[in-house]
């Protein structure tokens, strides 16, 4: 009996937690342009990409070049993604919450575009 009511207390507290959500982040913004270029850091830092086109809504140097550091949880997709997106040269879209990391905007996600 008291496994059952620990068990329910549990769910419930989870359930909770789930349904009250939880603090929202930055908000993002997206810019569509093509890759011009793809690398990596001197130093394993992360990946880089330049696009064709700036990036808005930052006050970074370089508004055209973005980076990922290589232990974002996204990183090994997001260089597929970019990999495949200019091997095709498609439409990259970005998203970046306005921070800059060094020069570079910092990068958070990214998806391709089926149309050139």
């Amino acid at each position: 009996m008291t496994k059952r009511i620990l068990g329910r207390l549990l769910v419930f507290g989870l359930f909770s937690s789930v349904v009250a959500g939880s603090e929202a982040g930055p908000p993002f913004f997206t810019t569509t342009g093509k890759l011009v270029r793809i690398g990596t850091g001197w130093a394993s830092e992360g990946f880089y990409l330049n696009l064709d086109v700036d990036t808005a809504n930052n006050n970074c140097k370089a508004k055209n070049f973005l980076f990922m550091e290589r232990d974002h949880p996204q990183y090994r997709e997001t260089v597929s993604i970019a990999l495949l997106s200019m091997a095709q040269a498609r439409p990259l879209d970005v998203y970046h919450d306005g921070s800059c990391w060094g020069d570079a905007v910092k990068l958070f996600a990214v998806s391709i575009r089926t149309t050139p």
